[in-house]
């Protein structure tokens, strides 16, 4: 799982470098055709709940647009361990496709991580990107 994650921020970092030029436009569609067959492979997988894959999922979908890939983001939220990066991916998928659900999940598991005696250095990231995305 970490080594797709790995692959599909890689391509999409490459592809937002090569878009940029014109006379790499070949390189673009190579590029966006292989992170697209990347995300082919990571829909297929039944259990797909590291966060880190489902964030680089989403930085794909901002890149391809596709529909499946959003898909399998949402029915993973459910599968999501309660930590910071969790609230953090609740909140880029808010941002995302502006579904309130994931907004409030992101809420709610930010008190259940205070609640648990986290300490708010641990926290302080995962609600300011809460607060600034939703």
């Amino acid at each position: 799982m970490e080594q797709l994650a790995v692959e599909i921020v890689g391509l999409c970092r490459e592809y937002g470098e090569c878009r940029v030029e014109v006379e790499r436009m070949e390189e673009v569609r190579r590029v966006k055709n292989a992170l697209e067959s990347v995300c082919v492979v990571a829909r297929r997988k039944l259990d797909i709940s590291d966060p880190a894959l489902l964030l680089a999922l989403l930085d794909a979908y901002e890149v391809t647009r596709d529909e499946e890939v959003l898909d399998v983001v949402g029915r993973n939220l459910d599968r999501l361990a309660v930590s910071a990066e969790s609230v953090k991916l609740l909140a880029y998928c808010y941002y995302y496709v502006e579904e309130e659900e994931c907004a409030e999940r992101a809420r709610r598991m930010l008190e259940e991580l205070r609640k648990m005696g986290r300490g708010e250095e641990e926290l302080a990231d995962a609600e300011t990107i809460l607060e600034e995305l939703t």
